[in-house]
């Protein structure tokens, strides 16, 4: 006991176990929630120190957004991404890039993604903001999930707009057929309405 107490007046002890968000990682399968889940990396950071560091490693993880669970991750590949969020800044600017590229070269069709245009949203982000670190398949995933992103909410509109033009038209048929307005009025306006399909 007195040596312990002797040993702490003379030494500084410190042990640091914590864990660092880096940013959002991509989907892939959870094994505890048993499908494709997004998941986001962090580090995790450890450290002993006794007047001089004896100990030190980082370790990274991937970690489901949905369930908490955690996947280890390489360290290349998580420092050459940790680096790659460093460099641009802003994540938001690097969505909107993938967003305005896709929309440019009109790679979204009929609520489908066009992987042949793809291809030229893919080749331009790798230009603007491939490093060598980076793995070039961690860029095409988010080109790949934004257009998917995209696509989805296209599809949602087009489903919008559909009810929004059935509902038009059953509203016409009821003045129809409440004699509020005549049947050359009623397929005049059915003409204007199926127009905008």
């Amino acid at each position: 006991m007195v040596l312990w107490m002797m040993a702490s007046f003379f030494f500084f002890i410190s042990w640091n176990d914590s864990y660092q968000p880096i940013g959002p990682y991509k989907t892939q399968y959870c094994e505890t929630c048993q499908r494709h889940t997004p998941q986001s990396l962090i580090k995790q950071h450890r450290h002993l120190i006794l007047l001089i560091p004896l100990y030190f490693t980082n370790r990274y993880y991937a970690v489901c957004d949905v369930c908490g669970s955690t996947y280890p991750v390489a360290k290349s590949d998580a420092k050459a991404i940790q680096s790659f969020y460093r460099s641009i800044g802003h994540l938001d600017t690097f969505y909107a890039d993938i967003r305005s590229l896709i929309k440019h070269y009109e790679a979204i069709r009929a609520d489908r993604v066009d992987q042949e245009r793809l291809v030229f949203v893919k080749r331009d982000i790798n230009l603007r903001y491939g490093q060598p670190s980076v793995p070039k398949d961690f860029l095409d995933y988010w080109v790949d999930d934004i257009a998917q992103q995209m696509a989805q909410e296209q599809r949602q509109d087009t489903k919008a707009d559909q009810k929004d033009i059935e509902g038009r038209l059953r509203q016409l048929k009821d003045l129809r057929d409440q004699g509020l307005i005549t049947d050359a009025e009623y397929e005049a306006k059915k003409r204007e309405i199926l127009r905008d399909l």
